[in-house]
């Protein structure tokens, strides 16, 4: 290594591997611009000896060869795509598949954790998990084991991954339902999508489903678009099927695209939004005191409660959700205080009255 003085400014010239490096250090002192030249040359030789050079796999050719082969075929492609816009927000993507190590994974989780989202909130644990590990650990995968990347590190993702709230289950009570429903009894438009979801546990953009999903000969709703990206069909009565075919007669004379909407003085009806429904139920719960409940959500775990208490049914419930696996239902089968009460007291005499001692 030498070093050449050049006006002020020192710089420096190596050779490694017969590849020779010329450069500036910027210092006009030769002890920091020792500094500097030996900091380069190490940079530049493990550059070569990690194999950063011309035909190197980066975190983009992982990604991009990842997605071709198997992300955009998931039924969560769309999701995926809009995680990876994230994780390569968060995560230089230039860099060697082979120098991604836990550091790295820990610094990008911190960075999304930091993000405001589109609701003014911090990302929670549960997002950045999602977003970062769940989002770079198979891309990584399919570089060690499809494309061949050697020196690849162990990542231990178990070190990484954020504590997440274990999921709650809100179930209203029947004072609750009916305190909900006399309130709701004004605005007649939110009481029906309030009983669809209470009654059916789909979720908010669930409800919204477009008129040609729904068969009233064969009494049934198709949701095409589930979280997962599949198809998932629910049954409905008779009396759910007249009401729902007379909205969606109703919606499709007005050109509207779903059966909710909400009806002016002059009689015309007009497409109510998710949001509308959403706010609306948060103001109610709000005015009647109810602050432990989401709006839309815990509808559903209600209607899957229910369900499993009437039926004892998890399988049921599963097929009623939609979910993949009968893990996820199984949270919906805790038992109420009631379900207790009437478990130790219902059918035991009462406790023998005690008598005066004489």
């Amino acid at each position: 290594m030498s070093l050449t003085r050049r006006g002020r400014i020192w710089h420096y010239e190596f050779e490694i591997a017969g590849e020779r490096y010329r450069g500036t250090t910027r210092q006009t002192e030769k002890p920091k611009a020792r500094i500097v030249e030996r900091r380069e040359y190490e940079r530049r030789r493990d550059q070569l000896t990690l194999g950063e050079t011309k035909g190197t796999v980066t975190l983009t050719d992982a990604s991009v060869a990842w997605w071709t082969a198997r992300g955009q075929h998931l039924r969560s492609a769309g999701t995926v795509a809009i995680r990876l816009e994230i994780l390569r927000r968060c995560l230089d993507f230039s860099l060697p598949a082979r120098l991604i190590d836990t550091p790295d994974v820990e610094k990008a989780m911190s960075k999304r954790r930091g993000e405001v989202t589109h609701n003014g909130r911090l990302t929670t644990p549960s997002t950045a998990n999602r977003d970062i590990i769940d989002t770079l650990r198979p891309i990584l995968n399919y570089a060690r084991r499809v494309m061949k990347v050697q020196g690849m590190p162990e990542i231990d993702w178990s070190a990484l991954r954020l504590p997440e709230p274990k999921g709650r289950v809100r179930e209203f009570t029947a004072a609750e339902m009916t305190a909900i429903r006399a309130r709701l009894a004004s605005v007649p438009h939110h009481l029906a999508v309030f009983d669809f979801i209470a009654t059916f546990g789909v979720r908010l953009r669930e409800a919204w489903f477009p008129l040609n999903c729904l068969d009233v000969d064969g009494r049934r709703i198709s949701l095409r678009k589930r979280k997962g990206g599949d198809w998932h069909t629910i049954p409905i009565n008779e009396a759910w099927a007249r009401d729902l075919a007379a909205r969606s007669g109703r919606a499709a004379k007005a050109r509207l695209r779903y059966v909710w909407f909400w009806e002016d003085n002059q009689g015309s009806i007009h497409e109510l939004a998710p949001s509308s429904f959403q706010h609306y139920m948060a103001d109610t719960l709000d005015a009647l005191g109810i602050h432990d409940a989401r709006p839309a959500h815990d509808l559903r775990h209600h209607a899957a409660t229910q369900y499993v208490r009437r039926t004892g049914s998890l399988a049921g419930a599963k097929r009623l959700l939609g979910h993949e696996n009968i893990a996820t239902t199984a949270r919906y089968a805790h038992a109420s205080e009631q379900d207790v009460r009437d478990g130790l007291f219902g059918s035991e005499p009462a406790p023998a009255k005690q008598e005066r001692a004489s």
